[in-house]
Parts: structure tokens; C-alpha cells; sequence
């Protein structure tokens, strides 16, 4: 999110989208997210919504994600969509199977989990 929101003009502060819908629009363009998309999280982040975005547009930051109430099954659908909107959208990177619980034991349940590398 970080490099997309380069493309955000300088000399707009993110807080307009508050104010107008149309930097709404033009947020959900730049950040290639469905406006709905930019519903949820101003619903997570509620009060910290444009300081998040702020500190997204000053610095990469690392996002984790969790599902709360939902069933392993819901889990592994959101996991699989995820990697492969990853893969579609950086074919540079290689997509390899690992075997984590090895170095994890917590993880000996998931031996398929997956391990994303940068292609040589």
C-alpha cells in the first residue's frame, strides 16, 4: 500500500476523504481497493483510520490478519484467495511450500503452509 499511495497528490492531506467523497474515490483508485474494501478498515480502525493511513503513506508498514469467529475452512478459503491475489499480482515472486514446523513445532498441524521467496 505503501508504493501506491506515492500516487497520492502531495498537496492533498489523506483526511479530505472524510470531508468529500470524491477523495474517497480517488483513494480507492490510487490504492487499487474497492471502496468497500476502504469501508472495512475505516470500521477496524475506526478513530486510528486516517493516522493509520497517514503512517502507511510516511513508511511500509507490516499488516497481520486475523480471523475472529470463523471456522478453519473460512481460514484456509481467505488464505488461498490471498496468495493468489499475491501470485497474479507479483509474478517476481515465487510461490514454495516449506516446511515450517520444523523450525516452529507449534506449527506441526500446517505442514503445508507456504513460504514466499523472491525469485532469482
Amino acid at each position: 500500500m505503501h508504493v501506491l499511495f506515492q500516487r497520492w497528490p502531495k498537496e492533498v492531506d489523506v483526511s479530505a476523504i472524510e470531508k468529500d467523497e470524491k477523495f474517497l474515490i480517488s483513494l480507492s483508485e490510487v490504492l487499487e481497493i474497492p471502496i468497500d474494501d476502504i469501508d472495512r478498515l475505516r470500521t477496524i480502525w475506526r478513530g486510528n483510520f486516517i493516522p493509520t493511513l497517514r503512517l502507511i503513506q510516511q513508511k511500509e508498514l507490516s499488516f497481520s490478519i486475523r480471523l475472529l469467529g470463523g471456522s478453519l475452512a473460512q481460514y484456509m478459503r481467505a488464505t488461498h484467495e490471498w496468495f493468489e491475489d499475491i501470485k497474479n499480482t507479483f509474478p517476481a515472486v515465487t510461490i514454495a511450500r516449506c516446511i515450517m514446523y520444523q523450525q516452529y513445532p507449534q506449527y506441526r498441524q500446517y505442514p503445508d503452509r507456504v513460504c514466499i521467496t523472491e525469485r532469482k
